[in-house]
């Protein structure tokens, strides 16, 4: 069976599964990459949220400040942190930093998107624009494929 270029790459060896579709002429291989991915996060149900609400998902803020755009403030729900800027006192950008993520080229469905090949790929960084009604999300490339952060922008340039 073929495979995809996530599972040649490596990280994504539990993701890739290939559908056989057959056709009424005989049997034709056909491939659709379905990550096989538990989500390590929902991010729609972060997304627009006040700070008590998010609060209530991800725990007590470990801190909070003042920012140019609106209050910031992290979480550590371990493994994983996350920064999540309140603008205009909603949850609008959110930065996750979770060791679980092992594929950027999956990152989406780790916290709870669909899978979508990228819009923007440089060496640098993978972008999906408009994923799930969302403005943007971006996954940083670290090392062995693995994204160093993920951050989503929901409303908010």
């Amino acid at each position: 069976m073929k495979r995809c270029i996530a599972d040649r790459i490596g990280g994504a060896s539990r993701g890739i599964v290939g559908v056989l579709a057959l056709a009424a002429a005989g049997a034709v291989q056909a491939f659709t990459p379905v990550p096989d991915i538990k989500p390590v996060l929902q991010i729609k149900q972060i997304v627009g949220q006040t700070e008590a609400a998010v609060a209530k998902m991800l725990g007590k803020a470990a801190s909070c400040e003042q920012s140019k755009y609106g209050r910031r403030c992290e979480y550590r729900k371990s493994p994983a942190r996350y920064e999540v800027v309140f603008i205009k006192g909603k949850a609008d950008w959110i930065t996750v930093e979770d060791p679980r993520i092992d594929n950027a080229l999956t990152a989406p469905v780790w916290i709870g998107l669909p899978a979508k090949p990228v819009d923007v790929g440089t060496s640098e960084v993978l972008r999906w624009n408009g994923l799930g009604g969302l403005l943007e999300v971006s996954a940083y490339k670290g090392s062995g494929g693995r994204p160093s952060y993920l951050y989503i922008k929901s409303v908010t340039r």
